[in-house]
């Protein structure tokens, strides 16, 4: 898995661990007016989406930031290895964003 960037930093600061992203998803909620429109994960960086029931061992990019604090994130790797945070930004868009 590459971290590309995990949290605001600046040129040369070290990421934030994947924990902190989980944690960051399970509190704030998500930048999907933003993100929305390209979604918050894409196979192969093409937008097509992805969700907690695709598979494949094709290249997964999942990227973003919050609605009410800035901390971008941008991973990529197997779906597998990013199995965690997939399902915690969908949990965070059920939570945030739709009915009940």
């Amino acid at each position: 898995m590459e971290i590309i960037s995990n949290g605001s930093k600046w040129a040369g600061e070290e990421n934030d661990s994947l924990d902190k992203l989980i944690e960051m998803i399970k509190i704030h909620p998500l930048d999907i007016y933003t993100f929305g429109a390209f979604g918050f994960c894409s196979f192969n960086n093409n937008h097509e989406g992805c969700d907690i029931h695709s598979v494949g061992d094709q290249t997964v990019w999942v990227h973003g930031n919050f609605l009410c604090i800035s901390y971008v994130f941008n991973l990529r790797g197997t779906y597998d290895e990013l199995r965690p945070i997939i399902r915690e930004i969908e949990n965070n868009i059920k939570r945030n964003f739709q009915t009940k």
